[in-house]
């Protein structure tokens, strides 16, 4: 069975790379500026973004035994967006600045969760903590609309679509080690979160101390995800699909799940992203637009299958 499932993961690692690299060399204009200031950096940047939030929905849906669990899930994606919001209603035109904005929003947000999560002492305090920090930074960026002119509010409904638009490797230089060094460090756990699928009484029998595990992988994704967002804005459903998709072909081990994830959900970004680009050309329709697109059928098709 693991002789398969490594033969199907070195598929999906090869089919990931080269379909990636293909992406890259499609749409050459021939102008090296182009190609290496935006094409480059925008494959590198979706790639890596795609990578991360993939990796990153396998270990939330594992942590919450819960198949709908996305990166998103404690509220961290609204509050980078509420950061976001503040930077452009306070005129903010630079993309560092505004995701130095959103960073420090979602680090807030992570820092609340976890606070509010520990006070609350019911086995879902974190969750509960989340969702209801979710609503009130979704609540809080729709006064903002609903304050603003249309010139503000159409700039935070851009970003709240995702924007994996880029002219040089400033936000590639922060995004790869972020992404390689978290998945890294959470690829660690994987035998700790096989354990956990079967339970948590499961796991504390077989010698896993449940609170630091899951503190620990908690920090790790919040922090990434937090980072992640704040450079690329919300680009939602990635982190509930992949993991997904990556599981019916290589089984459940996610010593396989973490692995497939991280460059399935790359190369999956990165083609939304091309999608995006070419499907009413010369505009260019938001990396989330696409992404949600494609997550609304499979999150109906995911409900049919689990009830069948």
């Amino acid at each position: 069975m693991h002789t398969k499932a490594k033969s199907r993961l070195i598929f999906i690692l090869f089919f990931s790379i080269v379909t990636t690299a293909v992406m890259l060399f499609l749409r050459n204009y021939g102008n090296n500026v182009i190609f290496y200031e935006i094409r480059i950096p925008e494959i590198l940047l979706a790639f890596f973004a795609g990578a991360g939030l993939s990796v990153n929905g396998a270990v939330f849906q594992t942590l919450f035994r819960n198949d709908l669990a996305t990166p998103y899930i404690l509220g961290i994606a609204s509050a980078a967006a509420f950061g976001a919001a503040i930077g452009i209603q306070a005129g903010i035109t630079s993309q560092i600045f505004l995701s130095a904005a959103a960073f420090i929003a979602a680090i807030f947000a992570t820092i609340a969760v976890f606070a509010f999560g520990g006070i609350s002492k019911r086995p879902g305090g974190l969750l509960l903590a989340g969702v209801a920090l979710n609503f009130f930074f979704a609540s809080a960026i729709m006064l903002m609309q609903y304050l603003a002119n249309f010139t503000v509010s159409f700039e935070i409904i851009r970003w709240l679509m995702g924007n994996l638009s880029i002219i040089g490797y400033n936000k590639v230089y922060l995004l790869i080690p972020t992404v390689i060094l978290s998945s890294f460090a959470i690829f660690r756990f994987y035998d700790e979160l096989n354990l956990l699928v079967a339970g948590e009484e499961f796991a504390k029998i077989h010698g896993v101390n449940i609170s630091s595990v899951k503190t620990a992988l908690f920090f790790l994704t919040s922090l990434s995800t937090a980072i992640i967002v704040s450079i690329v804005g919300p680009i939602g459903f990635v982190g509930m699909m992949v993991p997904h998709i990556i599981k019916l072909i290589v089984g459940k081990d996610h010593k396989f799940v973490l692995a497939g994830s991280f460059f399935f959900g790359g190369f999956f970004l990165a083609a939304s992203s091309e999608i995006g680009k070419i499907v009413v050309p010369p505009a260019q329709i938001p990396t989330g637009i696409i992404t949600s697109l494609l997550g609304g059928p499979f999150f109906l098709w995911l409900l049919i299958r689990k009830r069948n």
